[in-house]
């Protein structure tokens, strides 16, 4: 993912709710989300390309998802890739706090990244998410469990004011305050496709155009751009939505999964 806005205990039926887009060069070889033949526990898409993904689900009720940290100027060639910082946590049965000390001591070997890992409902009926930072090779990665709050993050640390960030956080709130925030509502915020003044931009390593091109919250070019619009809630009564709108390219039009479970499915094991 490469813009997330997420709400912890900021509505009163939906105690979790993520909206986020994926950007990524058209050519790279991806699989929508979906049930992993060899993890069936495990729901979301995948990196056919590198391996892994960037965000999943459990029928546990484990989360994960991560953001890539932009810096050209400290890129590691040949570097693994950041996806199966993702896909090995959901794969496994630790705590997230254990699971995110464990991946601490391996950071330098990764390109910077944003990891956002955790349970949609905990022993204490919340969702329990934790954060970890991974920019300058040299700073301290330490992981937060978040509280009750809205936040969002790109491709600087969690709540960098980008300009994206910011009116999208605002955009985010004001969509909670609906009494039933519905996936369409969050579209609409992912599918912005506005380009912000060069005064308000990051220094990031790229070009001023490249800039320009990647402060909207919906990215259009020729070769790289948003990929999947993806759409999580999870309410008090045990129902997960999960919206997926994946737009192709070559045709450019947009391929809809559209998953509700309910409490009967065996994924609310988790709820």
């Amino acid at each position: 993912m490469c813009t997330l806005l997420l709400a912890i205990g900021q509505h009163p039926q939906f105690p979790f709710v993520l909206a986020g887009n994926r950007d990524e060069f058209y050519k790279r070889a991806t699989q929508p989300a979906g049930w992993w033949p060899e993890f069936p526990n495990v729901y979301g898409g995948r990196d056919l390309a590198g391996g892994g993904t960037w965000l999943g689900i459990t029928k546990s009720g484990r989360f994960a998802t991560l953001t890539n940290y932009r810096d050209l100027n400290n890129l590691t060639p040949n570097a693994p890739t950041r996806g199966t910082v993702v896909s090995d946590f959901l794969t496994s049965d630790k705590h997230p706090l254990a699971y995110l000390e464990e991946v601490v001591p391996t950071l330098n070997r990764y390109n910077g990244f944003n990891l956002l890992v955790g349970l949609l409902k905990n022993e204490r009926g919340v969702p329990e998410i934790w954060y970890l930072h991974h920019g300058q090779k040299t700073s301290l990665s330490i992981p937060i469990k978040l509280q009750s709050g809205i936040y969002g993050l790109s491709n600087a640390a969690l709540n960098t004011p980008w300009p994206k960030v910011v009116i999208g956080r605002s955009r985010f709130a004001d969509i909670l305050h609906k009494e039933a925030p519905k996936p369409a509502h969050f579209l609409a915020l992912l599918e912005d496709e506005t380009i912000y003044p060069d005064e308000d931009l990051p220094q990031t390593g790229v070009s001023q155009e490249w800039e320009r091109v990647l402060s909207a919250m919906c990215i259009r070019s020729p070769a790289y751009g948003t990929r999947v619009n993806s759409v999580l809630q999870a309410d008090h009564q045990g129902l997960l939505h999960f919206w997926e709108r994946t737009y192709l390219p070559d045709t450019q039009t947009y391929e809809v999964q559209d998953i509700l479970i309910q409490s009967h499915h065996p994924l609310l094991n988790m709820m």
